[in-house]
C-alpha cells in the first residue's frame, strides 16, 4: 500500500512539473508577446483600448455634478 501511495505522488509531480513548463512555454512565446505587451501598458496609459467603454463611479458622477 506505501508504495501506491509513492507512485501517486510521484505522477502528481511529474504531472503538474509539466502543467508548470507547458505554462511557462505559452507565456513566453512570441504568439503572446503583442497581447501582454499591451496589458502591460494599461496601468500606466490613460487611453481606454479600443472596444472598451469608460464606466462613470458614482464618486465621478458627483464630481461632474458639481462641477457643472
Amino acid at each position: 500500500m506505501n508504495t501506491d501511495w509513492g507512485l501517486a505522488a510521484g505522477l502528481w509531480t511529474g504531472f503538474s512539473m509539466l502543467l508548470f513548463v507547458l505554462v511557462a512555454l505559452w507565456a513566453y512565446s512570441r504568439h503572446n508577446r503583442e497581447r501582454f505587451d499591451q496589458a502591460a501598458q494599461l496601468a500606466v496609459s490613460d487611453e481606454l483600448p479600443p472596444g472598451v467603454e469608460q464606466r462613470n463611479s458614482s464618486s465621478s458622477n458627483q464630481q461632474q455634478e458639481q462641477q457643472a
